[in-house]
C-alpha cells in the first residue's frame, strides 16, 4: 500500500460498514492525532478513515506564542503560498491517494481549505463534509480571538501583531472573495453538517452562519451544542455528538452522491 504524504495515517475500522473514507483535517495548531476522538468515533461507527499533518502542525510539541509569532513572520517574509492555499495543496495530494469516495471531516480554521481544495480542483470522489467550528467570515475578528483567549496575548501590540499575521497568512482582503467564489463551485445538494459551539469564544456561531449563509442549495445540516466551547462538544457531551455525526454519515452513505 502506497506510503501517504505528510505523516499520513490509514486507519481501518475493526467492524467496517461502509466504503467511504472520512479524512480529518486538524485544527490550527494542532497535529494528526488531535482528532484521535473523532477518528475513534467514526472507526466505531463502521468507516475508514486518514489522518494527516498540516504545515504549521505542533506534532513535534507545543509551541509559546513567540515561537509562532516567529514562524509565522518567516513564512509571510518568504513569500510562500498562505496557509489555506498551501494546505488545499496538501488535501489534494492526500485525496489523491485514497481510492473510492471520501467524506472530509475538518476542525475549525483550516476547514478553510476544504473550500480552497473544492474550488481549485472540483473533485469528484467527495460525498460530504462534516465541519466542527469553522469556517468562518469575520476573520479578523475570529483571528484577534485566537490571540487573546488560545494564545494568551495580553500585550496590546503583540496581540495587535499576532492577528494581523493570521489575517494576513489565511489571505487577508482577499479571504472573503475567495472563500465565495469557491464555494459557489460545490454541486447543488451537497451534504454538508456544520456543528457548532454556543460558547465559543474564538469563532461565534453567527460568523459560520454568514460563511454559509449565500448558499441555499447547499444540503446544509446545523447543530449548535449550546454549552460548550470551541471544540470541546466532542469531550463535553460526546454521546450526543456522537449521535449526531454518526447520523449525518449514514444518511450519507444512504442517499445519491450528488453530481
Amino acid at each position: 500500500m502506497t506510503a501517504l504524504p505528510f505523516e499520513g495515517e490509514r486507519r481501518f475500522s475493526p467492524s467496517k460498514k461502509y466504503e467511504e473514507t472520512v479524512v480529518f483535517v486538524h485544527h490550527f495548531g494542532g497535529h494528526k492525532w488531535s482528532t484521535k476522538r473523532h477518528q475513534d468515533l467514526v472507526l466505531d461507527a463502521g468507516f475508514d478513515c486518514v489522518t494527516f499533518n498540516l504545515y504549521f502542525n505542533s506534532f513535534e510539541g507545543p509551541q509559546s506564542a513567540a515561537q509562532q509569532l516567529s514562524k509565522m513572520f518567516r513564512h509571510l517574509v518568504g513569500l510562500e503560498k498562505d496557509f489555506v492555499l498551501q494546505w488545499a495543496e496538501q488535501l489534494n495530494l492526500i485525496l489523491d491517494q485514497i481510492p473510492g469516495d471520501k467524506v472530509i471531516f475538518s476542525l475549525s480554521s483550516p476547514s478553510s481549505a476544504v473550500a480552497s481544495c473544492w474550488g481549485l480542483h472540483q473533485r469528484t470522489d467527495l460525498r460530504a463534509w462534516i465541519c466542527d467550528c469553522g469556517p468562518f467570515l469575520d476573520a479578523w475578528q475570529c483571528f484577534r480571538n485566537y490571540s487573546r483567549y488560545e494564545a494568551h496575548l495580553e500585550n496590546p501590540p503583540f496581540l495587535q501583531a499576532f492577528t494581523l499575521l493570521g489575517y494576513l497568512l489565511f489571505g487577508g482582503l482577499s479571504y472573503q472573495k475567495r472563500m465565495r467564489e469557491w464555494m459557489s463551485r460545490l454541486p447543488p445538494a451537497f451534504p454538508l453538517l456544520s456543528l457548532r459551539a454556543g460558547k465559543d469564544l474564538l469563532v461565534p456561531p453567527s460568523s459560520i452562519q454568514k460563511f454559509f449563509s449565500p448558499y441555499k442549495d447547499l444540503n446544509l445540516k446545523v447543530f449548535c451544542f449550546e454549552e460548550a466551547g470551541h471544540l470541546t462538544a466532542i469531550k463535553s457531551m460526546p454521546e450526543k455528538y456522537r449521535q449526531v455525526v454518526v447520523t449525518f454519515l449514514q444518511e450519507i452513505h444512504k442517499t445519491k452522491k450528488p453530481s
